[in-house]
């Protein structure tokens, strides 16, 4: 094991822990600041954060080429017909599984500096489910929002940046969690039946993600015509799904389940009776904070190292 691999670990044990992670360490606080950062700049932004040619930075543009080849892997790798009735976790998820580590390998080859890239892949490779129980959940979600923090922290940005560039870089960052993370995580639930992962149904917000309904309501803060109270219905996020995160989201759930959305989805229901997108998205950043960082059975598969989370 070489020296970058020892540092590299899990800390959160126990809910013992939990106080440390939350209160102590400076990942948490980094963590935080970041989405945070992300989500301030997304508020109100009439940019769809859907045109992939807008993203400038070498090292953006280098993931959403990954992003994408990945993607044309799905297609490459059919589901196992011996598995058909099975009805969560096609076995061919593993081989698609197996063939994307080989991509990082390439990825990873140049570009980067030598000591990051041991922790910024652990992250990458975590984040579009688990291989042995072929389940994917807000924890993997949570595993590429690190992997581009990561990103941020220690390629993107070298200090001093004006407001106006460091608005322009989390731009870029929404783009690739919208225009090529999104549909390709969407693409693998679908294509190999994947398990929700420590779904609770009904009483979570969405069985796979979060993070596209707390950045997606921000983008809609103080929109002058698109209001919450009837993000649910067809015409409306068949409408804006091209260029709001939060109604894709939407869509996507009437793709997968079936049934009177305020029975399958009850906390979104909900959502719509707030009357403004701000509270909307403040609500949901506490529910972030609380639901799937605050939580042990999400957090305790974090990996903390010496670069891009550090526990102290």
């Amino acid at each position: 094991m070489s020296v970058k691999e020892s540092t590299v670990c899990k800390r959160i044990l126990s809910v013992n822990d939990m106080d440390h992670w939350t209160k102590v360490s400076p990942a948490y606080r980094e963590l935080i600041a970041f989405i945070k950062q992300i989500n301030e700049f997304a508020k109100g932004c009439e940019n769809a954060f859907y045109d992939v040619n807008t993203i400038a930075n070498p090292k953006l543009a280098k993931t959403v080429k990954l992003l994408q080849r990945l993607r044309t892997l799905v297609d490459e790798v059919k589901p196992l017909q011996d598995d058909k009735n099975q009805r969560f976790g096609n076995k061919a998820f593993r081989v698609w599984f197996e063939k994307m580590k080989l991509e990082l390998d390439e990825f990873f080859e140049e570009g980067f500096s030598a000591d990051s890239i041991y922790e910024l892949r652990l992250y990458l490779e975590e984040s579009f489910g688990n291989q042995q129980r072929i389940d994917y959940g807000t924890g993997h979600e949570l595993s590429f929002i690190i992997f581009l923090m990561g990103l941020y922290k220690l390629e993107l940005v070298k200090g001093g940046e004006s407001e106006q560039t460091l608005r322009k870089i989390s731009h870029e960052i929404l783009t690739v969690f919208a225009a090529v993370y999104m549909p390709l995580v969407r693409s693998i639930q679908l294509q190999y039946r994947l398990e929700p992962a420590g779904s609770h149904g009904v009483y979570s917000l969405d069985d796979f993600q979060f993070l596209p309904f707390l950045f997606g309501s921000a983008q809609l803060v103080g929109h002058p015509t698109i209001e919450p109270k009837n993000f649910y219905e067809p015409d409306i996020f068949n409408a804006y799904a091209d260029k709001y995160m939060f109604h894709a989201a939407i869509q996507f759930i009437h793709k997968v389940k079936t049934g009177p959305f305020h029975e399958h989805s009850n906390q979104l229901w909900n959502i719509s009776g707030v009357d403004s997108w701000l509270k909307i998205n403040r609500g949901l950043l506490r529910m972030y904070q609380d639901e799937v960082l605050g939580k042990f059975p999400i957090v305790q598969h974090i990996v903390f190292g010496e670069k891009v989370l550090k526990w102290e």
